[in-house]
């Protein structure tokens, strides 16, 4: 398409347009910018107008999950710019919800309140439910941090009946976090953490499908990659029978012939070796990558259950019980079911840590043991004593033990120790 030009290819913005949704979908953000940049370029044909606003819309999201928010801002306004097309409002609607999308992320909540409820009416008016979802979700869990219970409930229900309407779950991780603190907030502890570990699954879901269709990808690529070495294969069978008809005419280039097969089998046979060590190394990428995903998201429900914890033990602890603080706790606490799993996806990543901890430190308690895995993955003393169930001074207690077996001096920093094991 580089080669031609718009004028003599009437679609090509469209085309463009449609490379860059498809590297987006693949989770290839600069290519997907590059794509949608070039659309933008190019003329559109009556029958494709609103073209150049899906062009705007996928460098907006492009950017908004590469971290740069001021950009997406910029691109979603250009969109709110284009008035005079048939389907403005639908454009309106969409660019007024990603600009409170990016508002709610960078937690401007008073200015996200009223350009999510402008995509609500928009979207309702348009039948679109899966806009309605996200905003109302959205809406939710920013009526909950700003300690306004009944909104952020009224919204919840709301944001329900609108996923049950579309059949598009994805909004079910954001709402069903909301839906886990506010429970927590009316002392319903039990369903706080129902809902939070749903909001994970809804997470691992989505994450285990675009993991799946990487893959999906990965294996295309590797049978157009096995569909070249056939024919490669094939055409090096012609040639040999081609020789082997010469060898009958021309003694002389026996040598030659037989030369040039040796050649080849070789070269063929390393190339293969070669490519078969590469799928094995990718492979193991892939599982790498996979069990990385696994490992953030567990220290990653930590931290949230933890933070959940203080939050509520610093808002209801003076009024609530021990018996009701306890419960609490009890929600951060890992079983020795889950340390095993944990421990499993620990080693994938941090290969052969903890059989060097056992050779540096064959006297480590298994209490002693955890503690250095954790600080290892860099969790606070606070998270550590809600993952084990016990208390942070129960830490810092492990901790000096620790350092009392390393004879480490009083200046000495333990993560130091940590970090070169």
């Amino acid at each position: 398409m580089t080669k031609i030009s718009d004028k003599h290819f009437p679609e090509k913005a469209y085309f463009l347009t449609q490379i860059g949704e498809a590297y987006y979908y693949f989770g290839d953000y600069k290519n997907a910018i590059s794509f949608s940049r070039e659309a933008l370029t190019a003329n559109v044909i009556q029958e494709h107008r609103g073209v150049h606003n899906t062009a705007l819309n996928t460098i907006g999201l492009s950017y908004i999950k590469t971290g740069f928010m001021e950009s997406a801002d910029y691109y979603f306004k250009r969109i709110l710019q284009n008035v005079g097309i048939d389907d403005y409002n639908v454009w309106k609607g969409i660019a007024l919800g990603d600009l409170g999308h990016t508002a709610y992320l960078r937690g401007k909540y008073v200015e996200a309140i009223p350009l999510l409820e402008a995509n609500v009416d928009q979207a309702v008016l348009i039948s679109d439910y899966s806009q309605v979802a996200r905003s109302r979700a959205m809406l939710a869990d920013i009526h909950f941090r700003q300690n306004n219970i009944a909104k952020a409930e009224k919204e919840m229900h709301l944001a329900r009946e609108a996923v049950a309407r579309c059949g598009n779950d994805k909004p079910l991780e954001l709402l069903y976090q909301v839906y886990g603190k506010v429970h927590a907030a009316r002392g319903h502890f039990a369903l706080t953490n129902v809902y939070l570990d749903s909001a994970a699954r809804i997470r691992n879901i989505f994450e285990q499908d675009f993991n799946s269709i990487q893959m999906l990808r990965a294996g295309e690529k590797a049978q157009i990659q096995a569909h070249r070495s056939a024919m490669e294969r094939i055409a090096t069978e012609k040639q040999i029978k081609t020789l082997e008809r010469n060898i009958l005419l021309i003694l002389v280039l026996l040598l030659v012939v037989v030369a040039l097969y040796f050649y080849k089998t070789h070269y063929y046979k390393n190339r293969e070796k070669q490519r078969a060590i590469n799928d094995q190394l990718a492979k193991a990428e892939q599982e790498l990558n996979f069990a990385s995903i696994q490992l953030e998201e567990f220290t990653r429900s930590i931290s949230e259950k933890t933070q959940l914890v203080e939050e509520l033990s610093a808002r209801y602890g003076m009024n609530e019980s021990e018996e009701t603080v306890q419960e609490l706790q009890n929600i951060t606490i890992l079983t020795d079911e889950q340390w095993e799993y944990f421990r499993s996806l620990f080693e994938k990543i941090h290969v052969g840590y903890l059989s060097r901890l056992r050779e540096k430190l064959p006297g480590l308690t298994p209490a002693e043991t955890r503690f250095m895995a954790l600080a290892k993955l860099n969790l606070t003393y606070k998270e550590m004593a809600s993952t084990l169930g016990i208390s942070v001074q129960s830490v810092r207690v492990i901790r000096h033990r620790i350092r009392k077996k390393l004879n480490l001096p009083e200046e000495s920093d333990l993560r130091d120790v940590v970090t070169t094991i």
